[in-house]
């Protein structure tokens, strides 16, 4: 839904650069830690799924999330355009939840 909206208001933005994707693996998190000589962590993943209440409600996960900076760049005019559009194809999809993903991770490094 976001990045077909953000297509149609700034095309050079797309495809999105998002860093915190390469967290979005218990093996890329892992590795993390392990780069900067931290114990192998505990890592819980887990899968939910978060209810939206109303369908522009989708605009508060847009803007807490790593889809921030990108919102960031556009211009006032442009995000309202982009909010817009991402609440109307949510709308026409009937988009009452999201499915999100988070990792945990708990480690100790030795001498802190």
């Amino acid at each position: 839904i976001f990045d077909r909206a953000l297509r149609n208001v700034r095309p050079e933005l797309w495809p999105i650069a998002r860093p915190e994707m390469s967290l979005s693996d218990p093996d890329d998190l892992a590795a993390l830690f392990a780069e900067a000589d931290v114990a192998p962590p505990v890592i819980h993943h887990r899968l939910d799924t978060q209810q939206l209440a109303a369908t522009d409600d989708i605009w508060t996960v847009v803007m807490g999330c790593g889809l921030r900076e990108v919102v960031g760049r556009l211009s006032p005019q442009e995000r309202t355009i982009l909010k817009s559009e991402v609440i109307v194809r949510a709308a026409d999809h009937k988009c009452y939840a999201v499915n999100t993903h988070v990792l945990h991770a708990i480690a100790t490094k030795e001498g802190w």
